[in-house]
């Protein structure tokens, strides 16, 4: 099992983010996340990718518990469909826009 939230939470001052969030996602399947602004998507995707800390819960990849690891650590990362500002150099053309805005957590391997 490639990705696995357990009960996932997120809590900013006394107002829930995320409150007990599971899901499994299989090896290549791809998946959509949608709901109503303020529901919680971009935490969600912030949570799996390290750029935030979660309140409770678990998140596994590929069997691992990296819900402590640091960003550089998990093998994932968050990149949204708006403009990137200048990256520079070997790395300018990493990240490409999507039209539709739509934000992006990929997957890598450490070289």
């Amino acid at each position: 099992m490639p990705l696995k939230v357990d009960k996932l939470s997120k809590r900013y001052g006394n107002n829930w983010a995320l409150r007990d969030v599971s899901f499994e996602v299989d090896d290549g399947s791809v998946i959509g996340l949608f709901g109503a602004s303020g529901s919680g998507k971009s935490t969600l995707l912030k949570l799996i990718a390290g750029t935030a800390k979660p309140t409770g819960g678990t998140i596994e990849l590929d069997g691992r518990d990296i819900t402590a690891a640091k960003r550089r650590e998990r093998g994932v990362s968050l990149h949204s469909g708006e403009p990137f500002r200048t990256v520079g150099g070997l790395f300018g053309k990493l990240f490409e826009r999507s039209a539709a805005g739509e934000i992006h957590v990929s997957r890598f391997e450490n070289a």
